[in-house]
């Protein structure tokens, strides 16, 4: 079956997209009217409907160096865990102009600890945090590596194992789990939205504290929408943070309790681009808003299998692309494409009046898809 391929109105000036998934932030371009090239780690086939070139990179990250000296001319932007190796942001930064924060504020706000000093400067309440050497008091408590990305590597302290130069502790807090969006500029900073995030969930075979989705937006109260726009405004300020950037946080007595900020494109970004009609990217204008929430999950592999030729993806990828439709499945792998336990196969999306009732929507499909790969 051939893909039904995404043609241009008009050349364009093009973004180059980079990081461990373009997909999203691709399809973002899209809806803001850029033209997106793209590198990453799986080369799905709905990204490579979209970009006008598209590579899978083998030698990640150190890869991407070598393919930003390529292609076209225009200015790059990164996704996903690249804001954890500010050294290649600077060496990709000489190639082509970055839409995005540099090695200098990626340093700075990828420290827990300074920005722990940042906001309690400030008077934010955030979980305590330790230097990953130290011995953590009486409590419970989360050692992260430094270098973390989507929740991976996380997991409870045992006082009683060694501490380590690449991790930290944090203060664990009960709470449910959200991410912020922000667009930060030199004079202000806009909070695009909020999302519940969905993490370590057992139906989707994710691992535990690992990112696995995000229902939004999500209603705010006056009070929490005032705390948002303050934490915003001193990340922007004291960090100088610009452009997209993301602040996962706990919530607790309708107050947010930050725990990371993620300096660049979002998983979250999607979903308010499409429940607002906004672009991220942009202020272009799309379809009217949707009057649904809107929920993503991330499908992880609870065995090793290999995606079937066919599946309800397929129609996807065979209808006329629409940036502003939000498809069924989204990163979609090349029939047969093998993935061992734990990997991520596939995106999908739900629609529902509420958070929850979004919730088991998602939950619905993701028990249709272990029918489907698994009960042969």
């Amino acid at each position: 079956m051939v893909n039904q391929r995404f043609e241009f109105p008009a050349p364009r000036t093009p973004l180059l997209i980079v990081g461990a998934s373009a997909r999203a932030a691709a399809f973002s371009a899209v809806r803001a009217g850029i033209t997106p090239w793209t590198a990453d780690l799986f080369a799905d086939r709905d990204l490579v409907r979209v970009s006008i070139d598209c590579r899978r990179v083998a030698d990640y990250p150190r890869g991407l160096l070598e393919i930003a000296r390529q292609g076209p001319a225009g200015p790059w932007l990164y996704t996903g865990a690249l804001e954890n190796a500010p050294r290649l942001v600077q060496q990709l930064s000489r190639c082509r102009p970055l839409w995005g924060n540099p090695a200098a504020v990626l340093r700075r706000v990828r420290c827990p600890l300074t920005v722990a000093r940042v906001l309690d400067e400030h008077g934010i309440a955030c979980p305590k945090v330790l230097d990953g050497s130290d011995v953590p008091t009486p409590g419970r408590w989360l050692r992260k590596p430094k270098a973390g990305a989507s929740g991976c590597g996380i997991d409870f302290a045992d006082q009683r194992s060694a501490g380590s130069a690449a991790s930290y502790l944090q203060e664990y807090l009960e709470g449910d789990a959200h991410s912020a969006v922000y667009v930060g500029t030199a004079d202000r900073t806009t909070l695009l939205g909020v999302t519940r995030q969905l993490v370590g969930e057992s139906w989707l075979h994710a691992g535990p504290f690992r990112y696995c989705g995000s229902i939004g937006p999500r209603t705010l109260s006056t009070a929490l929408a005032g705390a948002l726009d303050r934490l915003g405004q001193v990340l922007t300020t004291a960090c100088e943070l610009r452009g997209l950037f993301g602040v996962d946080f706990i919530l607790r007595d309708d107050s947010p309790w930050p725990l990371e900020i993620n300096p660049r494109y979002t998983a979250s970004v999607e979903v308010l681009e499409w429940a607002t009609g906004r672009a991220a990217l942009s202020d272009c204008a799309g379809s009217s808003p949707r009057r649904e929430v809107l929920g993503k999950a991330i499908y992880y592999a609870p065995s090793p299998l290999r995606l079937p030729v066919a599946g309800p993806w397929e129609d996807c990828l065979q209808r006329a692309f629409d940036p502003w439709h939000v498809p069924d499945y989204a990163d979609i792998p090349l029939p047969g494409e093998p993935f061992d336990t734990g990997q991520p196969v596939l995106t999908f999306f739900a629609a529902a009046a509420t958070v929850e009732e979004c919730r088991g929507n998602l939950q619905r499909i993701a028990g249709d898809l272990d029918r489907r790969l698994f009960s042969r």
